[in-house]
């Protein structure tokens, strides 16, 4: 298992920022800041990657996106053709509840 595959990723909501630290809090690194509503966070350990979506600006609309990093923070990219609405903003909470579930 790689040194960064060991480390607990994060968002931190109030500051918009991607976060990462060793299991026992130290070497606590932002990775990305400047993200509008972070949400929800996936590593993808074997493809060295993480993706993690943002809520829109309101909950009337599709607006939520996805956007990726590598695990070491480098080669940020969004993925801007694709517009949703997050679990957060969805108003079916079968499909809210099993989608943060199956994450």
């Amino acid at each position: 298992m790689s040194a960064l595959a060991r480390r607990l990723y994060f968002l931190d909501q109030i500051r918009g920022a991607v976060m990462t630290t060793l299991p026992d809090g130290s070497e606590r690194t932002t990775l990305v800041e400047g993200c509008a509503h972070p949400d929800g966070i996936v590593a993808d350990v074997a493809g060295g990657l993480l993706y993690w979506t943002n809520m829109g600006p309101d909950f009337d609309g599709a607006n939520g996106s996805i956007e990726r990093i590598r695990m070491d923070g480098s080669e940020q990219y969004g993925l801007d053709s694709i517009r949703f609405f997050t679990p957060h903003q969805d108003d079916n909470p079968t499909l809210a509840a099993r989608v943060h579930h199956d994450v």
